[in-house]
């Protein structure tokens, strides 16, 4: 593995950047090499990607230190990564085609609301990885009525029991109606 301490950030990928992980792919690239390749691999035995790769965030959170708000910011992200899959494969399911194959028409507003959210939600838990003390990122989560969080609270509560059911009935109705065309 090669260290090249100059090249840790791919600027054109960060600066238009619209998906969180396109955040993760283009920022602090050696850090994310090592810990992909000497933390979340070895966490394989646990038979679980999303279990491995929290763990792998904990990690890089009690790396930078035992503040709060390394936590906070770092399961921001897993949750929010979580999400943004969820959304994706949503998205997917429906159109038949990723986002670089849809048509400008969708592809902009689409692209569009995911830089508003990703760099919105970044933000906030920035705040946090600033602040570092629950005390001072309070203050300012408390201010904006802690929108971030009771956004990805609620979409994680109902995803599960009322947004992936219906969505799932919804493209198996869509399913059975074609086969009865044809």
């Amino acid at each position: 593995m090669k260290w090249d301490g100059l090249r840790n950030i791919k600027l054109s990928i960060y600066e238009t950047m619209y998906t969180f992980q396109h955040c993760v792919d283009s920022f602090n690239i050696n850090t994310n090499k090592w810990v992909f390749r000497y933390i979340f691999k070895r966490l394989r035995f646990l038979g679980n990607k999303n279990l491995s790769h929290f763990l792998t965030l904990m990690f890089l959170a009690l790396w930078h230190g035992l503040f709060v708000g390394y936590f906070v910011c770092f399961l921001g992200e897993f949750v929010i990564m979580v999400i943004e899959k969820q959304v994706t494969t949503m998205c997917y399911t429906v159109t038949k085609k990723s986002l670089a194959e849809m048509p400008a028409y969708v592809k902009i507003p689409v692209i569009i609301s995911y830089v508003f959210v990703v760099h919105f939600g970044l933000s906030y838990f920035m705040v946090a990885f600033t602040l570092l003390t629950f005390q001072r990122f309070h203050r300012v989560w408390r201010s904006i009525y802690y929108i971030v969080p009771i956004i990805l609270v609620t979409w994680s509560i109902l995803y599960p029991i009322l947004i992936y059911p219906v969505f799932k009935r919804m493209t198996q109705d869509q399913k059975d109606r074609s086969k009865k065309e044809k």
